[in-house]
């Protein structure tokens, strides 16, 4: 397992979020998981990352072989993980950043089920995932300075009781992280995960998610 998050370090480093994933656009996939406030002088990110994400970044990765992509797959599969950066910039353009402390004490997690949850903390945490959030923090700090050291991984639970995923980006349902006294909504399934529908009318590729041609109202086939 070291291996294999030493490896996903180096695709991080060099080839952030370019991998191909079948015919994922990765920029509206990105897009789709973010929430970005950077107007009146904030600076506040929340970035949901599910375990497609993942997939995603490694599927067209010739150092990981189909073992190694199982296994880390397998050893994130139980959490739901968000990344959150806050802040507030000051009028020459410095941020000031919100202690971990304060952050963490307010995050809250409502998932599609709307069951409430709290972060995990770290040392209850599989080992390799321990490991991937312990590798990914200083390398991000690394990258991008002090944004990337006042960055942090929080995790949560993404297996119920009944072993069904309650933060599925291809299931119906709404997610909600709380942070700092601010909702941040998604609103699922994502659209940049669905295979495209066509219209009938024109062939015109259409988003994944709708049922009906918005020029024709005709029905999408997919």
């Amino acid at each position: 397992m070291r291996s294999i998050i030493l490896t996903l370090a180096i695709i991080l480093t060099c080839s952030f979020l370019y991998a191909q994933y079948e015919n994922v656009d990765q920029d509206e996939f990105v897009s789709e998981t973010q929430h970005l406030d950077t107007d009146n002088s904030n600076m506040k990110m929340v970035w949901w990352i599910p375990i497609e994400f993942w997939k995603v970044i490694m599927s067209q990765e010739e150092s990981l072989s189909d073992a190694q992509v199982v296994e880390l797959v397998d050893a994130l599969s139980p959490y739901v993980i968000f990344g959150v950066i806050h802040g507030e910039m000051s009028n020459y353009g410095a941020i000031r950043y919100t202690p971990q402390d304060e952050i963490k004490s307010s995050i809250r997690f409502v998932d599609a089920n709307g069951m409430t949850q709290l972060p995990i903390p770290e040392e209850n945490l599989n080992t390799e995932t321990q490991i991937l959030l312990n590798v990914f923090e200083p390398l991000l700090k690394n990258m991008i300075g002090e944004m990337g050291e006042n960055f942090r991984f929080y995790v949560f639970k993404d297996i119920n009781g009944r072993g069904v995923r309650v933060a599925d980006p291809l299931a119906e349902g709404t997610l909600t992280l709380t942070m700092m006294g601010e909702d941040y909504k998604w609103e699922t399934p994502l659209s940049s995960l669905l295979p495209p529908r066509k219209c009938p009318v024109d062939n015109a590729p259409m988003n994944g998610s709708w049922n009906y041609c918005p020029i024709h109202g005709d029905k999408l086939s997919k």
